[in-house]
Formats: structure tokens, C-alpha cells, sequence
């Protein structure tokens, strides 16, 4: 954590908690996501290294980008790409219901996310696919708002 500065928090989750960072050395905003290891004398759990593993290889601007993975005490950190927040915010926040084509354009993204996933063999848990879980990196206001899943 050393190489980041918090600058606010983000939300938390069943496997821990997010924060905004700024880089120190090339001031690039990131979400950490900050995710403690319970039983330290096993080991990290083999699902979160398989999670991490599918993470680094993913490279698609429909899913959200793993930019580094380090240890933090009794746990581990992830850092990601930051967006702008999820479409939940997003619908709660819009001043004017979504047009068709932004749900359209949504969609598109969001199965394009998912069919990108399926191709490289990596499974997304349906009952996660919320509107919590779908980051924007747009707002709606953009002529072509980008919309990535994480899981």
C-alpha cells in the first residue's frame, strides 16, 4: 500500500473493502480493493489465485482491468482501472429515464463482456451480474458509454 495514497472510499463488499487511490509516483486514480485473508495458515485460497489468474490474462474493453496484485498484511490488494461508478448509481442519479438506445448500447456491452469472458473459458456467476456489479466508465451522457462487468 505504500505506492498508493487513499482518497476516499468506494463501497464494500462480502470480500472486502474498495477504496479510490492515487498512485504516488504517476498519480493514476485506481479502485483498491482491499481483501483479507481469514486463515493466513492455509494459504490464499485456491479460487481468489484462480480469480487472479483469469484477472491478469483478461484484456477486453468490455471487463474492467486488473493493473496490478500485492500483498497488504494479513491479506491482499487489488488494484483496478477506476470508473466511474455502476449503472445502479447511474439510474438512481439519472435526471430522465434511459433511452432505448442507451439500453441497447448497455447490453450490447454487457453480453459483449460476458461472450469475451465465455470464449476464454472463465465463468461469470449469473446472480452477480447486478447493477452494482456493471461499472461504467462513461456517463450516460457520453455518445457511446462503455460499460464493463467485474465480478
Amino acid at each position: 500500500m505504500d505506492a498508493y495514497t487513499v482518497v476516499g472510499r468506494i463501497g464494500e463488499g462480502a470480500h472486502g473493502v474498495v477504496v479510490r487511490a492515487r498512485h504516488n509516483l504517476t498519480g493514476r486514480l485506481v479502485a483498491l480493493k482491499k481483501v483479507p485473508l481469514r486463515r493466513l495458515d492455509h494459504g490464499m485460497p485456491t479460487t481468489a489465485l484462480r480469480e487472479i489468474k483469469a484477472l491478469q490474462q483478461i484484456n477486453s474493453q468490455h471487463v474492467m482491468r486488473l493493473l496490478e496484485v500485492f500483498a497488504d498484511g494479513a491479506g491482499f490488494v487489488l488494484a483496478f482501472e477506476l470508473m466511474l461508478g455502476d449503472l445502479g448509481e447511474m439510474l438512481r442519479d439519472a435526471s430522465r429515464p434511459l433511452t432505448r438506445a442507451h439500453v441497447k448500447t448497455y447490453m450490447t456491452m454487457l453480453l459483449s463482456g460476458v461472450a469475451f469472458l465465455h470464449k476464454h473459458n472463465i465463468m461469470h456467476r449469473v446472480s452477480s451480474l447486478l447493477c452494482l456489479h456493471l461499472i461504467l466508465k462513461h456517463s450516460c451522457a457520453a455518445p457511446w458509454p462503455l460499460i464493463k462487468g467485474s465480478s
